[in-house]
């Protein structure tokens, strides 16, 4: 065992793991004893899995015909909504997304609240896209003189990603209105993860596309209304499930991917027409190509999945084998050609992926996934995206095998399926029940199956082991996700309207990291296997809905038996942190004492200075330096090898520990089992009465020849 302290190895950790994710910008077990719970526990967990309903397929539903002009980068399409009430309010008016308008101009929302350039280069009019809305008729009748734009978020006169049909007879509750629409798509260079590049071309976000009605109640409304906000620069998306048939007409020798299943190919005079359909979805996007390699597989549960982790799941959820069981899925992968030979590791880290979310979650429900390789240089523009039942990838050409990549993108992108895609949260004001919890999620995933992520930097596309160099160990995503929360420290709360942000660095590190951390906290709390029940739950009720943050405390709380509140509203509602320190540690020797003592034979003198006996006063002060309070333990021990381990609630700014014994302190830990993540800063949390300070050196020394031999390197590259 090394003779340092913990806040000294973490403070280096720490450093290094900023350093190396700023870097990458520019371009245990669980051993608490688990909480009372409702009893019999599996009873509980049977009747609140049970406790789904299947949602109204037929809420909306599309039918697109799109023609893919590849000269002026554009899509002509139409498309006819039907759309049923299924509330009990009349509707008055239609809210319609017009995503592709954030990218008209400079002076959009998306454009303004944007802090860097988002176009790209070169500059000219295929840098910007837009929708226009040609047409629109309401039940066969012309409906265009009812057609505005709105901003119902900031009052931006130039912003036209909202649009508002009134409706000549209001939608009365439980009837059905259709809507047919002629727009015209031209899509812009690549650019937040639509557009084209070359001859390869990605329609996200593409057409006119319905809002969410959200009656009195309805995910904590108070009043009854459209929910569709303006396309904002941090935001992502929210709609209703339904259903979709889409008809692509595209040049002969492009291929076509899209979200749902492949019905039929119609050939014609040099043209191709693709139709797919896809149910109990809540949006499509497909991508055409003459440039990329079409690949087809099939993930196959008995060859990734063992009876004996089938078993595991079966015992843990009270469920039968069928219950339990995943589905084959047909795989359909569009690569680059300089990229193929990653497809193992693509199709690998899909099936794992599958196997993971399928066995934790609940099965992949749709019978195809289409997964998507972007065009070189255009990974940041168009990869690392989700969709219904399709996803972009990313990776780099000589990517080594321990940098966890392409395999890291592509099960976090997969898992967007459930925490997006089959939990249909509204990401424009709730983005961690998505982003956080597949942070989360996949994380589990990538340490469960991979080596912990060793760094690289690139030279002229060449992979350096950075790990190599300054012999640092590789971290786990586990490690990775608390820099998020170390580097907010109370800046923002994790829920909040995605645009209301301090700025686009706080609004990933609340939808991402430091909620993910934030889970792994409450995984601790209630226990590992307590925590993994409430999470199937939670993505099986909510199957195809619109769940909140409280509809996800409520189902911890019922499976735990335990009040949150006082997590949810410190940490998730709030913005709160805990920051835990040891402030002064000292040992007065109480047998080395001179002067009149009041005794039973009365008051005498006494000079103790010379005796043997040993009684020593310890005083042990512990501030919590934080905004916040979160039970924690201390263990505290003495030079005579006995310990103690304490309790403090946290909830006063500091507490006092004294001890009257034989012996002095030789060290305090706080938080000695490490079960307590979200502490923003355990460099503080130890304390020792004598210090080795053999390995900081070694690690000083180190880091200056490390530093030395990288100037050297690019001097000799720059001269």
């Amino acid at each position: 065992m090394l003779n340092v302290t913990k806040g000294e190895l973490e403070m280096a950790w720490f450093c290094w793991l900023i350093c190396v994710v700023a870097l990458q910008e520019t371009s245990q077990e669980d051993t608490q004893v688990e909480p009372q719970r409702f009893s019999p526990i599996i009873e509980l967990v049977q009747a609140l899995n049970q406790d789904t309903e299947e949602p109204d397929s037929s809420r909306v539903r599309y039918r697109i015909r799109a023609e893919l002009d590849t000269e002026m980068k554009a899509i002509k399409g139409e498309w006819v909504l039907n759309y049923h009430n299924a509330s009990p309010d009349t509707i008055s008016d239609l809210h319609f997304h017009l995503y592709m308008n954030a990218f008209k101009n400079e002076r959009s929302t998306f454009a303004l609240e944007n802090s860097e350039s988002y176009q790209p280069l070169p500059i000219d009019e295929h840098s910007f896209g837009y929708v226009d809305v040609l047409d629109m008729k309401v039940n066969g009748l012309d409906a265009m003189s009812q057609w505005t734009f709105i901003q119902p978020d900031d009052q931006n006169p130039y912003d036209q990603t909202v649009g508002r049909l009134v409706l000549s007879e209001p939608l009365a509750p439980d009837s059905s209105v259709e809507v047919t629409c002629t727009f015209v798509t031209k899509l812009p260079r690549a650019i937040a993860r639509t557009g084209f590049h070359n001859d390869t071309y990605f329609a996200a976000q593409w057409f006119p596309k319905l809002g969410v009605w959200e009656t009195t109640g309805f995910r904590n409304r108070n009043e009854p209304g459209w929910n569709c906000h303006q396309f904002h620069a941090n935001t992502e998306f929210y709609a209703d499930y339904g259903e979709y048939e889409v008809v692509i007409a595209v040049p002969d020798d492009f291929d076509v991917g899209c979200s749902g299943r492949l019905m039929r190919v119609d050939d014609a005079a040099g043209s191709k027409t693709y139709t797919f359909s896809a149910e109990k979805v809540h949006d499509v996007a497909w991508l055409a190509s003459s440039e990329m390699i079409r690949v087809e597989r099939r993930f196959e549960p008995d060859q990734w999945v063992t009876d004996a982790e089938l078993q595991a799941i079966m015992t843990t959820h009270g469920m039968t084998r069928e219950e339990a069981a995943l589905a084959p899925v047909d795989l359909i992968f569009f690569m680059q050609p300089e990229h193929e030979a990653q497809l193992d590791r693509h199709f690998r880290a899909v099936c794992l992926a599958m196997k993971y979310f399928g066995l934790w979650y609940g099965a992949y429900p749709y019978p195809t996934l289409t997964c998507v390789d972007p065009p070189y240089g255009q990974g940041r523009a168009i990869g690392g995206m989700e969709y219904p039942t399709l996803i972009t990838m990313g990776s780099h050409w000589l990517q080594p095998s321990d940098a966890r990549s392409p395999e890291g993108v592509t099960i976090h992108e997969f898992g967007h399926q459930y925490w997006y895609g089959l939990v249909g949260n509204n990401e424009f004001e709730e983005s961690w029940l998505d982003e956080g919890f597949n942070t989360y999620s996949s994380g589990l995933i990538m340490d469960l199956v991979h080596p912990p992520r060793v760094t690289y930097a690139r030279f002229n596309q060449v992979p350096i082991n950075i790990n190599r160099w300054t012999r640092v160990e590789p971290y786990t995503d586990e490690q990775r996700t608390r820099v998020s929360l170390l580097r907010d420290n109370g800046q923002d709360a994790v829920v909040r309207n995605g645009w209301e942000y301090l700025n686009r660095s706080s609004y990933g590190r609340n939808s991402y990291g430091k909620p993910a951390t934030m889970l792994h906290q409450l995984s601790r709390e209630l226990g590992a296997e307590t925590f993994a029940r409430a999470m199937r739950i939670y993505a099986n009720k909510y199957r195809y809905k619109h769940p909140t943050s409280s509809d996800y405390q409520e189902i911890l709380e019922q499976v735990a038996g335990r009040d949150l509140d006082w997590f949810f509203d410190q940490f998730i509602y709030g913005h709160k942190t805990i920051d835990y320190a040891v402030r002064s540690v000292s040992s007065r020797d109480l047998s080395k004492a001179i002067g009149y003592l009041e005794t039973d034979q009365g008051r005498e003198f006494v000079d103790t200075s010379g005796d043997d006996t040993s009684l020593f006063l310890s005083t042990i002060t512990i501030q919590n330096k934080g905004s916040g309070s979160y039970p924690v333990d201390i263990e505290i021990r003495f030079d005579d090898d006995h310990k103690e381990t304490v309790s403090w609630d946290g909830s006063y700014p500091w507490i006092k520990f004294k001890y009257t014994r034989p012996a002095k302190v030789t060290e305090v830990v706080i938080d000695p089992t490490e079960k307590l993540v979200i502490d923003v800063n355990t460099l503080n949390n130890s304390w020792r009465s004598k210090y080795d300070n053999t390995t900081s050196r070694a690690w000083t020394i180190r880091s200056l020849i490390t530093i030395q031999h990288i100037l050297q390197t690019l001097s000799g590259v720059l001269s």
